[in-house]
């Protein structure tokens, strides 16, 4: 008696056979396809994410549904692939790496939750990192705004208590009216 599982999914033996029949043309198609999924944000090439996709079907890591065309679920695999690299290379960053790249700031992404024009929110950056110094909350805190990660995660990044976080950012903003009352706009704190 066959279960519900085999009856929805291919096996790991039908998955291999209609893979191995995929076309020069249908192989073309599927790379045009997932270059628009941006492969580059996970540092690999389609062709390499394509690779990594069909390792992980044949390796029964993931399941194909009967219901889903070739395309389309090698498309959903690899989407998934490159939000996952994506997220866990966000997730390594550590206070340590943040504080290490300290001198390297043009190279993060200023704009994930501030609104301004780039060269001001740089020199807002550099004049608050200079400000703080020694304040090794408060520049993790800095550092893992500019990356754009969420309160809760920051927190973990830092090993804050909400009551330090909460703390440390007022002292923070409070900081940053005073050395720009005209203003740059200041980061939500989004939880």
């Amino acid at each position: 008696m066959e279960s519900n599982e085999t009856k929805q999914h291919y096996s790991i033996g039908e998955a291999e056979e209609l893979l191995a029949d995929i076309s020069d043309d249908a192989y073309r198609k599927m790379i045009l396809s997932i270059e628009q999924l941006n492969p580059h944000r996970a540092g690999s090439t389609a062709e390499d994410l394509f690779e990594l996709a069909l390792e992980k079907v044949l390796a029964g890591d993931r399941k194909w549904p009967k219901s889903v065309k070739c395309h389309t679920f090698i498309r959903n695999v690899v989407r998934s692939l490159i939000w996952s690299i994506v997220k866990s290379r966000k997730d390594a960053l550590s206070q340590a790496t943040a504080l290490e790249n300290i001198d390297d700031i043009s190279d993060l992404d200023l704009t994930a939750d501030l609104r301004n024009d780039e060269a001001v929110i740089s020199k807002a950056v550099h004049a608050l990192m200079d400000a703080f110094k020694g304040d090794q909350s408060i520049t993790c805190i800095i550092l893992n705004k500019l990356k754009g990660f969420k309160a809760t995660k920051i927190k973990e990044i830092c090993t804050l208590t909400e009551n330090s976080y909460q703390a440390a950012v007022k002292k923070l903003k409070r900081n940053a009216r005073k050395m720009f009352p005209a203003g740059i706009d200041y980061w939500r704190d989004e939880q």
